[in-house]
């Protein structure tokens, strides 16, 4: 008999089996902010310390942490979270799934408050550099060294392949990121699928019934041009009905990035665009739209509400799979592997990399920038090799925003980094062995925010413990 399509991504309301512990956790006064966004210092000293930064010559290391945290608020929060906890494992009536589940996750709210109050500083105490990166690695791991170094060799060899290239300026560039990487040993991770398992994810989504075909469903855009606001606002707007987001705000920003704030019903992104169709297929409306809000309202419509606002450390794996919805809507993972997008995520890996030490030593902002900024000239180099200034001017710009952006929370410094932007890649990586061996965790995990993936010691505990609840299915089972 075959398999009946489906005609919906949402799943039909259940009831909770944790209603009163998902309230009662939800009910603990918190910023309405994620903890990347509390870590991240005001607009003002963002713009006075990059201003610093190449005032001296980038030879200095910009102040990145946070100045508007309010510790009193902090503290509430924390103590919140610490009587919650005493609750929870003083109840002996819960199931015991549920308990785990709500332990891991007060406990990664704990290392969040912990973590950002370690940045802050202020006259109650020094800033602790030492407790931040222990709470930093409890939430996101260490980045993994294989896929550091694999990482490295990726971009050895596009500097390679550059040796070859008619400008000298190119060819320049492309040296020094030979000498700068040089020491790095070749790496053998796999950072992208075999082409038929990428082809069999493919096709999973955009069968009938399939991820995209659901998605889409009602969306009109032009098969043959970039997307701009004329069509692409109406697209959102219908695959947020889709989702069953109608209700979300479409929030205008003047930078190019593209997120969501579920708690706020926000779906950001810029007020002006213009991008490939399957670039704004697979990142505002795959990503954004139909990966982390679906995940949000399937989950608070699931029997675990605490699906719709996140298991613990779920964007460990959770965001890989999110990237997937950028890469399927491509033919070929090549074809992906030669966009923009993809030299992004490595460099966020790799960047973070260099500054946890992983080559020898902990690089601060200045040494980081150098070796990313290089890379970043090569690709502008190589894009526009007869106006060498403008190229430069917009890969200092491309370097300095990535490495604000995993510097929050720290002075600059050789004392540490954030870590999160690492999951984009490993997260990716993993999903993709997940895709080859269980690809129904791949679709399921619109089911919530949860990590579908493989963690270190090889456990699954998300998807464990969900399959004995009965939220998720296993295949032919």
């Amino acid at each position: 008999m075959s398999e009946i399509a489906r005609t919906s991504l949402l799943i039909e309301p259940q009831t909770a089996l944790d209603e009163e512990l998902f309230e009662r956790l939800q009910s603990i006064p918190s910023p309405n902010q994620a903890i990347y966004e509390q870590l991240t210092p005001s607009a003002k000293k963002r713009a006075q310390e990059k201003e610093w930064f190449y005032s001296q010559g980038m030879r200095v290391n910009p102040d990145l942490r946070p100045d508007t945290v309010d510790l009193d608020e902090l503290d509430a929060h924390e103590q919140g979270l610490l009587d919650f906890k005493d609750y929870l494992l003083g109840q002996n009536d819960i199931d015991p799934d549920i308990k785990q589940l709500y332990r891991w996750k007060v406990n990664e709210l704990i290392g969040s408050d912990r973590m950002l109050r370690a940045a802050v500083p202020t006259a109650r105490g020094a800033v602790d550099k030492k407790r931040f990166n222990a709470y930093n690695e409890f939430l996101y791991g260490r980045p993994d060294e294989e896929i550091f170094r694999s990482t490295a060799s990726w971009f050895r060899g596009i500097a390679e392949q550059a040796l070859a290239h008619e400008s000298p300026d190119v060819q320049e560039t492309a040296r020094e990121i030979m000498v700068m990487l040089q020491d790095i040993p070749e790496g053998d991770k796999q950072l992208i699928p075999d082409e038929e398992v990428f082809k069999a994810i493919r096709e999973q989504h955009f069968k009938e019934g399939g991820y995209y075909s659901l998605l889409l469903a009602g969306v009109e855009l032009p098969e043959k041009s970039s997307i701009k606001p004329d069509a692409g606002e109406p697209a959102i707007a219908q695959m947020l009905k889709n989702v069953g987001a109608a209700d979300y705000t479409r929030v205008m920003t003047k930078g190019a990035g593209w997120s969501v704030a579920n708690g706020r019903k926000e779906l950001m992104g810029p007020s002006t665009y213009n991008m490939p169709l399957r670039r704004f297929i697979g990142l505002p409306l795959g990503h954004e739209g139909g990966s982390h809000i679906l995940e949000y309202i399937n989950g608070s419509r699931s029997k675990v509400r605490l699906l719709s606002t996140g298991l613990d450390r779920y964007e460990n794996g959770n965001e890989g799979r999110a990237v997937i919805r950028e890469q399927v809507p491509y033919d070929t993972m090549d074809a992906f592997s030669k966009i923009l997008r993809w030299q992004d995520i490595m460099r966020r890996h790799l960047a973070i990399s260099l500054a946890s030490g992983l080559a020898g030593e902990n690089m601060n902002f200045a040494k980081t920038y150098a070796v990313i900024n290089t890379i970043d000239r090569l690709w502008e180099r190589n894009k526009s090799p007869d106006d060498i200034k403008a190229a430069d001017q917009k890969a200092h710009n491309r370097t300095y925003n990535l490495l604000e952006r995993i510097f929050r929370g720290t002075d600059g410094g050789d004392g540490g980094v954030y870590l999160k932007d690492m999951v984009y890649l490993e997260g990716n990586i993993r999903a993709w062995e997940t895709a080859e061996t269980e690809p129904e965790l791949i679709e399921q995990g619109d089911l919530g925010k949860f990590n579908i993936n493989r963690e270190r010691n090889g456990e699954r505990r998300h998807v464990k413990v969900l399959r004995r609840l009965g939220v998720l299915t296993v295949a032919n089972a």
